[in-house]
């Protein structure tokens, strides 16, 4: 049952059908949703102790007493609440419920279909006389695709077709036949909303996500003889991406607004300006999530949040490439991974893996974008049960669990 109600949370979080329906749209049906998703939950006998949720409740911590020392206490009871209803809640939920290989592509199908959703919207308003889509949405500065509530803005729009398309790539892995072109043209359509988007930051990140992916597989010598020779047409695409105006924040507004980042950072180095205090300082926000969260909550809350990220990263990819080394012994008769794995723990280690590319897109684009307080559910937690069928491989008898 919590299960089910976290994916309806998802809907309405990403596609937000609520807000076509005139008389819901000023509702708080995400809010709802959540809280009737966490009683159950919480009166689950499920365990709450993985340690990125002690450091994001230490994260709320630093928010508030951020605050105080910057004489915003009564923002506490504002500041507290939202942060913990936009990420922290959630990603209780999901690291928790999710907790199976079945709920996690259940979760990846939702997203990635509300993610054609949105594109498909962005083809409704570029093709639209008046730039407004079947959503309502209108198009951004004439030409950028947007989507409604949380990804009204064509840059976070970008971000998150960004995250999804590693997940769309899965499907289209795994699928057969007619199943396999389909999911080609979602992924092709997910890779055109990007280009709609006409966010430098979302194109960096596909590129920086390009760029794993061959390291990944060809080396470092190749990907980087590919990368030589792949210049002249990364430059002419790159070209097709809007030239970024000072009303949006152009480079050299860009960099001014870092640098007043760390000027906040130097005179309040331990606790910043406070979150969501860095407009208060600057007529336009970091435009770097990295930089805003060392302005507004400065090192200690910088670490923090870094730690999060970090701690996520390790994880992943330490499920995602569990005991490589046994899979690439020099011996002829070294076994394969199916020969030692069983197969729900192979895909455990797949989904860990399209994961562990979908945050590195976030951590990428973040990096153009003021994102710092936000949570996309992509991310799960893992949990691989690696059970050795020979003792032959040195693996063990007992199961390796990673959280």
């Amino acid at each position: 049952m919590a299960f089910f109600l976290l994916c309806v949370y998802l809907a309405f979080v990403l596609i937000r059908p609520q807000e076509l329906i005139e008389s819901m749209a000023e509702q708080p049906i995400v809010l709802y949703t959540l809280i009737l998703t966490a009683i159950p939950f919480f009166f689950s006998k499920k365990n709450a102790g993985s340690p990125q949720i002690f450091i994001l409740l230490f994260l709320l911590v630093v928010i508030a007493i951020s605050a105080i020392l910057n004489g915003w206490s009564g923002s506490i009871l504002k500041l507290i609440p939202e942060f913990a209803a936009a990420a922290v809640v959630p990603f209780i939920l999901f690291s928790k419920l999710v907790d199976t290989p079945k709920k996690h592509r259940t979760v990846m199908l939702i997203s990635v279909l509300s993610a054609l959703v949105m594109v498909h919207n962005g083809f409704s308003q570029k093709l639209s006389a008046s730039g407004i889509g079947w959503a309502g949405s209108s198009l951004s500065q004439g030409t950028r695709i947007t989507y409604v509530g949380t990804l009204n803005d064509p840059n976070d729009l970008g971000l998150f077709l960004v995250m999804v398309t590693p997940l769309a790539i899965y499907f289209m892995s795994r699928a057969k036949a007619l199943l396999k072109v389909i999911w080609l043209l979602s992924v092709l359509a997910l890779l055109y909303g990007i280009f709609l988007t006409n966010s430098r930051g979302a194109l960096l990140g596909l590129l920086g996500l390009s760029g794993l992916w061959s390291l990944q597989k060809y080396g470092l010598k190749k990907t980087t003889v590919a990368a030589f020779f792949l210049l002249p047409v990364l430059s002419i695409i790159a070209s097709k991406f809007r030239t970024i105006d000072a009303s949006e924040g152009s480079a050299a507004g860009r960099i001014e607004a870092w640098y007043e980042g760390f000027q906040m950072l130097i005179q309040n180095p331990l606790f910043g300006v406070g979150m969501n205090g860095f407009t208060e300082h600057h007529f336009l926000t970091a435009h770097n999530s990295y930089v805003l969260i060392l302005a507004e909550l400065g090192i200690i809350g910088f670490t923090t949040w870094m730690s999060f990220l970090l701690l996520t990263f390790v994880m992943l990819y330490k499920v995602a490439y569990h005991n490589k080394s046994l899979f690439k012994g020099t011996l002829s008769n070294a076994p394969k991974a199916s020969e030692v794995l069983s197969a729900d723990v192979l895909e455990e280690m797949l989904l860990a893996k399209v994961a562990f590319f979908s945050l590195f897109g976030f951590v990428t684009t973040a990096f153009f974008l003021s994102r710092s307080y936000s949570f996309f559910p992509a991310e799960t937690r893992f949990r691989a049960r690696m059970r050795c069928r020979s003792r032959r491989t040195g693996c063990g008898s007992s199961p390796h669990r990673h959280p």
